[in-house]
């Protein structure tokens, strides 16, 4: 109640209320507040205080209640066989057992005669879960799994990290190297694919390994780190650590490219069917472009045109002039013989000389028997 104000120390004395006064301890989870010698208390209510709402946990219970003093919720069975639904795909017959979902469990896969497959010869196929009936991703197989490539110009095709790939016949032999220079594989752009590295004798351990690696496309050495490139890999094979190409990745080998100050110096050698055989001179770099060089270019298609029109060429020549000259050769001769035909005076091959006589007729006979007959000239004239 209302307190008294004490004189001497100027404190206020109270006096309590009954207990069981009503009041309220503005806690909103508590019921039935009520003075408790001095102070208010109410009873707790654990279900209003966590916003306890009982959902039954399966099919198999029924709508629970909470108590507020603990703020659990109890169930009520519902009766065994009741159908429910387990929520599982591997059981059929579901039915309720001690307030429990159980169905019987069957094997999808063979329910549905599911069968597992692999994309190529390089990948093993997944496998089927029998509780849901569905294959698990193919998996890459493990290298050099025999395969088939379907490139008759290859032989000992194999598995290369899921791709098949064959060597060239001929094997080993098959393969020569050419010296790009000093410094990483890369393409014109500075672009490098990806590559796998690791430690070799020598360099002629580190070319082996190319040859023998159907994906290699080149490879660089420095003492003692040999790196073998390719377009195929995503992982390196047991004993090597494998590197990422650039971003964007490289997709050909066209030069080398130095590589960080410093470091040691490796040469690029680039797999293919060349004529040269490796470089010992670790600077060599092909300059391909020097074959492009627009003169040169220029000179070599003059020449091929030139080639091609000088056989036509000629032959019109011959028919239009050569044949021209003669017919004028021919009609003036038939113009001096039906002028005079018993002397053959200025003839076109003889100059200015006149034949008479005997001589004219030699000259007759010398002549076609068409040039004759339009001359009017015989050989008894």
């Amino acid at each position: 109640g209302t307190g008294a104000c004490e004189k001497s120390t100027g404190y206020c004395n109270y006096m309590n209320r009954p207990n069981g006064y009503t009041c309220d301890d503005a806690v909103f989870w508590t019921l039935e507040d009520g003075c408790q010698d001095g102070r208010c208390e109410g009873t707790a209510d654990y279900c209003l205080g966590y916003n306890v709402t009982c959902k039954p946990l399966n099919s198999c219970l029924t709508v629970g209640t909470c108590h507020t003093m603990s703020g659990r919720c109890t169930y009520e069975q519902r009766p065994d066989e009741t159908l429910c639904d387990d929520g599982r795909d591997w059981t059929v017959e579901d039915m309720c057992q001690a307030g429990i979902c159980v169905g019987r469990p069957v094997d999808l896969c063979e329910l549905f005669a599911v069968e597992c497959t692999a994309p190529s010869a390089c990948y093993d196929a997944g496998k089927c879960d029998r509780r849901t009936g569905k294959c698990s991703p193919p998996e890459v197989t493990m290298e050099m799994r025999p395969c088939t490539d379907g490139d008759k110009t290859t032989v000992n095709d194999t598995c290369v990290d899921g791709v098949c790939l064959g060597q060239l016949i001929g094997g080993f032999a098959a393969y020569k190297f050419q010296t790009l220079g000093v410094g990483e594989c890369s393409d014109r752009q500075g672009r490098r694919m990806a590559r796998y590295t690791g430690d070799q004798v020598d360099e002629t351990a580190c070319e082996t390994l190319c040859r023998g690696d159907p994906q290699c496309v080149a490879f660089s050495f420095a003492y003692p780190s040999c790196s073998i490139y390719g377009t195929v890999r995503t992982r390196a094979p047991a004993g090597f650590s494998f590197q990422a190409g650039t971003d964007p990745v490289g997709v050909v080998v066209e030069t080398a490219v130095m590589e960080i100050t410093g470091q040691r110096a490796s040469v690029c050698r680039k797999k293919g069917l060349v004529t040269a055989e490796i470089s010992t001179e670790g600077n060599v770099q092909v300059a391909t472009e020097d074959f492009f060089d627009p003169v040169r270019l220029s000179a070599f298609f003059v020449v091929l045109l030139c080639c091609f029109f000088a056989l036509p060429l000629s032959m019109w020549c011959r028919r239009n002039f050569c044949c021209c000259i003669g017919r004028r050769v021919q009609e003036d001769f038939i113009h001096r013989v039906t002028q005079e035909p018993k002397t053959l005076s200025e003839s076109p091959w003889q100059g200015n000389a006149a034949l008479e006589g005997p001589d004219a007729n030699e000259v007759f006979e010398d002549y076609p028997d068409h040039l004759r007959d339009a001359g009017q000239v015989s050989e008894e004239e």
